[in-house]
């Protein structure tokens, strides 16, 4: 999949979290949570060839994204929990937006948390008959 799309995806998908933001780490594309800006949430990149993005999940959700052959212990930091996940192949954005949004919950202060939960959109009530 072309990269400026994946990551043009991606970054609506970070935006769109409160008081998230887009800086330049090492040369790729960094999110970050907050005014504080030390907590990054997500980061797309290029490693050894595979454009990638990169997340923070638990231990035990690491465990099981990386049984998948997309997903891989990010260099480094996978020790903390940050997990790759390669794009070259398609990528499903639902599944992205879960896995931001999860790693967006992971380094977020509290007051971020309680914004996100008031902005997530509310189940739409069925007519009663």
């Amino acid at each position: 999949m072309d990269p400026k799309k994946v990551l043009a995806r991606l970054r609506k998908i970070c935006l769109d979290l409160p008081e998230a933001f887009e800086t330049t780490t090492f040369g790729h594309p960094t999110f970050r949570a907050g005014r504080s800006g030390k907590k990054t949430f997500a980061v797309f990149e290029n490693y050894r060839g595979e454009d990638t993005i990169c997340v923070k999940a638990t231990h035990e959700d690491q465990a099981l994204l990386v049984l998948d052959p997309r997903f891989f212990v990010a260099p480094y930091v996978g020790k903390h929990g940050w997990t790759s996940m390669r794009t070259g192949g398609g990528v499903d954005f639902r599944e992205v937006e879960e896995l931001v949004r999860e790693s967006f919950r992971l380094v977020a202060p509290r007051s971020l948390l309680k914004k996100l939960e008031e902005s997530r959109p509310r189940p739409r009530k069925g007519k009663k008959k």
